[in-house]
């Protein structure tokens, strides 16, 4: 049994005692909100390449996963970093520092720049450290559990997403997966915790022999098996091999649902992913009007104006019924309890509507700041000042 089906099934059978969950944040938030720099002092110190040396020193000798962590992303990224032209202890330092001062990963400071910003414009964007600290500031931990099980998502929002899903956990789910094969010749799989593409799978029926391919979906945990998406011409002109998705990123606050930020996820041709984490591209989308507002940027830095598989341009680019999935989303995001903070994947099908490809109660910001080139660390905290927190 995997870690994160052990703590699903603790968050499960926790017993529902407001101030027993929120000392269960809290743990959380204090997990990840450890500064091995004192904030007020980082500025003084990205001045000084003596205290930067000391404080990664520090950092190496108390983190020391992290500090592999950045030598391994290295390692996976190195043809990017090649391009900054920074020497490798320059660039070593920074990376580290960077993760120990601000929470920034590797990949983050690829993609925000971070090579070529300040204090003053570094300390505006959310670090992976900082996402995990407002997520759980934002959402109850317990009421995550919605959104991190997909088939709990999909039981509860089944009606928005305009297709069958079953859930394969047990020898007694056989029959109905039986079923499911003789009406989907063609099926999309995933394992219900994973997330950022990871796990999944396009499968065809004829390729596989029911009962091994049932026997191995068992082995692997809770898995999901999905009727497929047919995508209107609209996204499919983008890439036709991925289902391209809209992330629209939610907040409820005291008042009412705001749409903070919403992007576009694009696959390259041949894959069957839309993720960034997948080799994909995000292009930012004004929230008003449905319509691609800048060029689109990869997990490596890349930027495109055009698709670099078929050529279409993206600034410009507009996307039909926007309205409808604006007022799609609020109503979806009105009906999470305890989630104050959401980010939800729609398509736009073959039938024209709008419907859910998934829900994310642990949504990063990498997409709405790597797009738009800004940071949105005032923003999201202007939205959480706004809320009932935790």
């Amino acid at each position: 049994m995997n870690k994160k089906r052990i703590k699903e099934i603790i968050r499960n059978n926790f017993p529902n005692i407001p101030i027993l969950k929120k000392i269960a944040n809290n743990i959380l938030i204090n997990r990840y909100n450890i500064n091995i720099v004192e904030q007020d002092k980082i500025e003084a110190i990205e001045l000084n390449r003596k205290l930067k040396e000391d404080v990664v020193k520090k950092g190496d000798k108390v983190k020391p996963k992290l500090r592999n962590y950045v030598v391994k992303e290295y390692e996976r990224l190195y043809r990017e970093f090649d391009k900054l032209n920074i020497e490798y202890d320059d660039l070593i330092l920074d990376l580290k520092f960077c993760i120990y001062s601000y929470g920034f990963t590797p990949t983050e400071y690829l993609v925000y720049d971070l090579k070529n910003k300040g204090y003053n414009e570094r300390i505006k964007y959310i670090s992976e450290k900082d996402h995990m600290v407002f997520i759980y500031k934002m959402n109850d931990v317990f009421d995550l559990q919605l959104f991190n099980d997909k088939m709990k998502t999909y039981e509860k929002f089944g009606k928005y997403y305009g297709r069958e899903i079953i859930s394969i956990s047990s020898k007694k789910d056989y029959n109905k997966y039986i079923d499911f094969l003789e009406n989907n010749p063609v099926f999309v799989k995933k394992q219900v915790y994973e997330s950022c593409g990871n796990s999944i799978s396009k499968v065809y029926s004829k390729d596989i022999d029911p009962k091994e391919y049932f026997s191995e979906i068992l082995k692997n945990g809770k898995t999901i098996l999905e009727e497929c998406i047919e995508q209107h011409e609209t996204l499919s002109n983008l890439n036709s091999s991925s289902v391209n998705t809209v992330r629209c990123i939610t907040f409820n606050t005291k008042d009412e649902v705001v749409i903070g930020y919403t992007f576009m996820k694009i696959g390259r041709k041949g894959s069957f992913i839309d993720n960034g984490g997948a080799g994909g591209l995000l292009v930012g989308i004004d929230k008003n009007t449905g319509v691609f507002n800048t060029i689109a940027i990869d997990e490596k830095m890349n930027t495109y104006q055009n698709h670099p598989d078929n050529g279409t341009e993206f600034v410009g680019y507009k996307l039909p019924d926007w309205d409808k999935l604006m007022n799609l989303c609020i109503k979806l995001s009105q009906k999470a309890s305890g989630v104050n903070c959401i980010g939800w994947d729609f398509t736009y099908t073959s039938k024209s509507e709008w419907v859910v490809v998934e829900g994310n109660g642990m949504t990063q910001f990498i997409g709405p700041q790597s797009t738009q080139g800004i940071g949105i660390r005032d923003e999201v905290i202007s939205y959480m000042n706004d809320m009932e927190l935790l």
